[in-house]
C-alpha cells in the first residue's frame, strides 16, 4: 500500500515501480498524483477505517499510571467542564503539511481567552522536529486556553482523550488519508477539516464541516514534498465560523456526529459489503501473473538486477521447472523456478519440458530422463523399476 500527501509526485520515487507489479493506493487523490507517473496500474484500495474499541480492556492501561478518575497525568491536564478541541498530529509527518499554528489561529478567532472552550494540541516526536516544536511553544506560550502534549499516551488514554473532546480540527495542507479524522467520526465527533485530499475518500458536506480552502504552492524546506508544487491554504475564518457553530449549536453538532459514526461503520468497516476490497485484491491477483508474462514477452525484466535466464535447453529443462517458458529476466541465473503442479493433475514429462525449451531458446532438447535411465522408470507406488513402454 503507497501512500502519498501531495499532488505532484516526484520523480525520485519512480524507482519504486520497478519492483511491483501493480500499485495499490488508499484513496483517490493519491491514485490521481501516482498514476500518470506510473507504468503499472494503480488501483484505489481503501484500508478499513478505525471502529470504536471497547473501554476499560485489560491491557490498555499502564498499572500505576492512573490517578483515582481513571485517567493518566497527562489527561489530568484537560478540564472537563469546559468544550474541548482536539487536534493531534506527528511532527514526523512534517509539522508545515499538518499546519498547527493554522489550528492555533482559527481557534483564537473563534474564541475570546477565557470564554470557556479549551483548544488541546496532542504532538508526538517533538524531540525529533526540534525547531517545528519551539516555534509552536512559543505560539502558544501565552495562551491560557490551549493545551500542549507532547508526550505517548497509553492506549486507555488515547482513547480517553478522542471521548472527552467536543470536536476534532484538522486545517490540514494536505493529506494522503487523514487517519485520525477517521478515528473521530467513529467515535461519533464532529469534525472540522479542511475540505482537500484524501479525506474527502471518507469525508462529505453530510456528515462532516468541511473548511473551504484556496491552492497555494509549496514553499521550500519541507522534504519529501517537491518545492513549488500545489498544497491548500485552509480558510481560517470559516474554520473559525464552523468551530463556533459546533460550540453554539451542539445538538446538531451531535446529529452530525452520529451520521459520521455510521457512515464509517456501514462504508468503511472490515466487514462493509461496500468496501469491496476481498472482491478487488483477488481480481488483482488473478492478473497478475498474465502482466509479468506479458512483460516477460516483451524482453522486460521483471525484476532489477535479475540475469537473463541461459539458452541452454539442457540447462533449462527441469521437469516441470521450466524457465524458458515465461521468457528471460523472470528468475536469476542458477536458481530453477519451481513450480508445483495442481493436485490430481500430472507434471509434464522431461522431453516435453526440454522440447518446450528449444523450442522457445532454438536450444538443442534434451534427452530426458527415460533415456539417462536407459528405458526404465519407476512403476507408481512401489520401489521398483519396470521397462519404460
Amino acid at each position: 500500500m503507497w501512500y502519498w500527501e501531495v499532488e505532484a509526485f516526484p520523480s525520485e520515487q519512480h524507482v519504486g515501480f520497478a519492483h511491483v507489479d501493480e500499485v495499490w493506493v488508499a484513496t483517490d487523490f493519491v491514485r490521481d498524483a501516482v498514476a500518470p507517473h506510473s507504468p503499472v496500474p494503480v488501483l484505489t484500495m481503501p484500508p478499513p477505517l478505525p471502529q470504536v474499541r471497547p473501554r476499560g480492556r485489560s491491557g490498555d492501561a499502564t498499572p500505576g499510571t492512573t490517578g483515582p478518575d481513571g485517567r493518566g497525568p497527562a489527561l489530568a491536564r484537560v478540564p472537563t467542564d469546559r468544550p474541548v478541541v482536539l487536534f493531534a498530529f506527528d511532527h514526523l509527518s512534517t509539522t508545515e503539511r499538518k499546519n498547527p499554528a493554522g489550528v492555533v489561529t482559527a481557534f483564537r478567532r473563534a474564541f475570546a481567552p477565557g470564554e470557556g472552550p479549551v483548544l488541546v494540541l496532542k504532538s508526538i516526536n517533538a524531540d525529533r522536529a526540534v525547531a517545528d516544536a519551539e516555534r509552536l511553544r512559543l505560539l502558544v506560550r501565552d495562551e491560557p486556553d490551549v493545551v500542549l502534549l507532547e508526550e505517548y499516551l497509553s492506549a486507555q488514554d488515547r482513547d480517553g482523550l478522542m471521548a472527552a473532546c467536543t470536536v476534532y480540527v484538522s486545517l490540514h495542507r494536505a493529506e494522503g488519508l487523514g487517519l485520525t479524522l477517521a478515528e473521530a467520526m467513529a467515535a461519533g465527533k464532529p469534525v472540522v477539516a479542511t475540505g482537500y485530499s484524501g479525506n474527502l475518500q471518507f469525508m462529505t458536506e453530510d456528515n462532516s464541516y468541511l473548511v473551504p480552502w484556496t491552492p497555494t504552492p509549496i514553499p521550500p524546506g519541507h522534504p519529501p514534498y517537491p518545492a513549488g508544487s500545489t498544497w491548500a491554504d485552509p480558510d481560517l475564518d470559516a474554520a473559525a465560523a464552523l468551530l463556533r457553530r459546533v460550540v453554539d449549536a451542539p445538538d446538531a453538532a451531535a446529529a452530525v456526529g452520529r451520521r459520521a459514526a455510521e457512515d464509517i461503520r456501514a462504508l468503511h468497516s472490515p466487514r462493509s459489503p461496500a468496501h469491496g476490497w476481498p472482491r478487488a485484491s483477488s481480481r488483482s491477483a488473478r492478473s497478475v501473473p498474465q502482466r509479468r508474462r506479458q512483460r516477460a514477452r516483451r524482453g522486460r525484466a521483471c525484476r532489477p538486477g535479475y540475469a537473463p535466464a541461459a539458452t541452454d535447453g539442457r540447462a533449462e529443462c527441469r521437469v516441470s521447472r521450466c524457465r524458458a517458458r515465461d521468457g528471460p529476466g523472470r528468475w536469476p541465473a542458477g536458481r530453477p523456478r519451481r513450480r508445483r503442479p495442481p493436485a490430481g493433475s500430472a507434471a509434464p514429462g522431461p522431453r516435453r519440458c526440454a522440447a518446450r525449451c528449444a523450442a522457445r531458446t532454438g536450444a538443442p532438447s534434451s534427452p530426458g530422463r527415460r533415456a539417462r535411465t536407459g528405458g526404465r522408470r519407476r512403476a507408481a507406488g512401489t520401489g521398483r523399476t519396470r521397462p519404460a513402454g
